[in-house]
């Protein structure tokens, strides 16, 4: 009877214990100037739309912190790639 029993109960992820899949991943301006290798000001210039040629990086804001999704990075790298 237990057996069946634990066979039939599933296992719900924790909360705090997210998947690392890339749609799930949230971005802080720091992470973004590591992946970008630029400077956090410059990061913040990109999600204002305040450098010249580049459309503004798509985010949300909690409070006064700026997050991005990291596909929303991805896609928006990939738009704005240069071929050299």
């Amino acid at each position: 009877m237990a057996s069946s029993l634990a066979s039939k109960i599933r296992t719900v992820p924790n909360a705090t214990s997210a998947p690392q899949d890339r749609e799930y991943t949230v971005l802080t301006i720091t992470e973004i100037a590591k992946i970008l290798r630029c400077s956090k000001a410059h990061v913040s210039n990109a999600l204002k739309g305040k450098v010249p040629g580049i459309p503004p990086l798509t985010h949300f804001a909690l409070g006064r912190r700026k997050l991005v999704k990291r596909e929303w990075l991805d896609r928006w790298m990939e738009a704005n790639k240069i071929q050299c």
